[in-house]
């Protein structure tokens, strides 16, 4: 279950503020089904699939959570695309994959398939050799092409202690 803060959802029919609990995939039509409470009713809101852009962060390479962020605008950028998220049913996320050989395999899936993307190799002048491929951007594309390439990959789940 996704839990987001309360926000505006601009919609053809007018504009809901709620709290976004869940969101949903309908197989058969390019929709996303939001499930929103709004005050103390919930409802499904039907969104139009639109592009969808996934991140896919190399997890053997133990990357910093700073290097991580700037390794994934450098690859988004390399796509030479900007994707505007205040059109609905845009969707941005950012997973993993386990190695070097998955990481160029989904790249090489993607030059096949003709889906936008960009390949980050690092600089080197930080935490890792220069040349290493660490992040691959996939998107913003068609959502199901995209969706087809990365559907068997994890979200990056972390956890920031600020107080340190």
């Amino acid at each position: 279950m996704v839990t987001r803060e309360p926000h505006e959802r601009r919609l053809t029919q007018g504009t809901i503020k709620g709290r976004v609990q869940s969101i949903e995939l309908d197989s058969k039509r390019p929709l996303l089904i939001l499930i929103v409470s709004i005050e103390d009713r919930v409802v499904r809101v039907r969104v139009k699939k639109g592009m969808k852009q996934v991140i896919v962060v190399r997890k053997d390479l133990n990357l910093s959570l700073g290097k991580i962020i700037a390794q994934a605008v450098h690859a988004s950028q390399r796509t030479g695309i900007d994707m505007n998220y205040d059109i609905e049913g845009n969707l941005c996320v950012v997973v993993y994959c386990k190695s070097e050989i998955k990481l160029l395999s989904l790249y090489e899936k993607c030059l096949e398939a003709g889906v936008h993307c960009g390949l980050q190799r690092d600089a080197g002048k930080t935490e890792i050799e220069k040349g290493t491929p660490t992040v691959l951007s996939i998107g913003p594309d068609d959502w199901n092409t995209v969706t087809e390439i990365t559907k068997n990959l994890q979200l990056i789940k972390v956890e920031v202690d600020w107080n340190q």
